[in-house]
């Protein structure tokens, strides 16, 4: 198959798309009171609900406040929370643009870890597409690991490995595909605190190598030991999906 199943919005649990509430919308989201970090967990608080359609207006609303006031660093969150939406809503095209401008403006903003971030909602968005459209964010990829790779930025780099190996599978660059995932692990696990981070990583590693057929022995150990970190003193906010991912990957590998 030329298509894998991977990590879809990792951060977004999957009954995020379950159906929509009544409630109102409680959040200002003047410009003054927009901080990134409560429009985020507001608006993925509502997704997580079920709430689409108000997480959209919630979005819409919070975009124009911030580009009023000229907040670049609260745009880049509020096209990247878009750019999540627009993928589960399986709108890819506004999905694409969401994720290249958060990606843009948080390069402008040099939050490079968070740009990295961005990259694999953009991947994800990608490999639903023809092959010159992966084609295309694969070199638009590229680019990026070399742009923060100059910065010696080791987490952004990592992120966007990942990305890397999400959209190199439609293409059937698969050996690639497992290089991205092994060197993205390595970059986490050289970081104090990112065990959450190398935990998907190598479950990625796991589900690629499954999706091959090659090596099920290293795909266990690699899920085994992603569920290790997970279990340790791990408190992502994901930590119970990627969990699930990494079981089911350890359980496929000794079949």
């Amino acid at each position: 198959s030329s298509t894998l199943s991977l990590c879809l919005l990792p951060h977004l649990p999957a009954r995020a798309m379950a159906g929509d509430g009544s409630d109102a919308l409680t959040l200002v989201v003047a410009p003054s009171e927009c901080e990134a970090g409560k429009l985020r967990r507001a608006v993925e608080s509502r997704l997580e609900r079920g709430e689409v359609s108000k997480a959209q207006q919630h979005l819409e609303g919070a975009l124009q406040s911030v580009q009023s006031a000229g907040d670049k660093r609260a745009e880049a969150v509020v096209q990247e929370l878009f750019g999540q939406l627009h993928l589960l809503c399986e709108r890819i095209p506004e999905a694409l643009e969401a994720c290249r401008a958060s990606i843009a403006l948080f390069q402008t903003c040099g939050e490079l870890e968070d740009a990295g971030r961005v990259s694999q909602t953009l991947a994800e968005a990608a490999a639903t597409q023809d092959l010159p459209c992966c084609d295309s964010v694969r070199k638009e990829l590229t680019d990026l690991r070399e742009a923060v790779a100059r910065e010696d930025h080791i987490l952004a780099e990592a992120f966007v490995l990942m990305a890397l190996c999400i959209i190199s599978f439609p293409l059937e660059k698969y050996e690639d595909c497992l290089d991205y995932a092994r060197e993205s692990a390595e970059l986490f696990e050289a970081q104090s605190g990112r065990q959450a981070e190398e935990a998907q990583a190598l479950t990625l590693l796991a589900e690629v190598r499954l999706a091959l057929g090659a090596g099920p022995s290293f795909a266990r150990r690699a899920a085994e030991k992603a569920m290790r970190l997970l279990q340790a003193k791990t408190t992502s906010s994901n930590r119970a999906d990627l969990l699930l991912r990494a079981s089911l990957a350890a359980l496929r590998a000794r079949v």
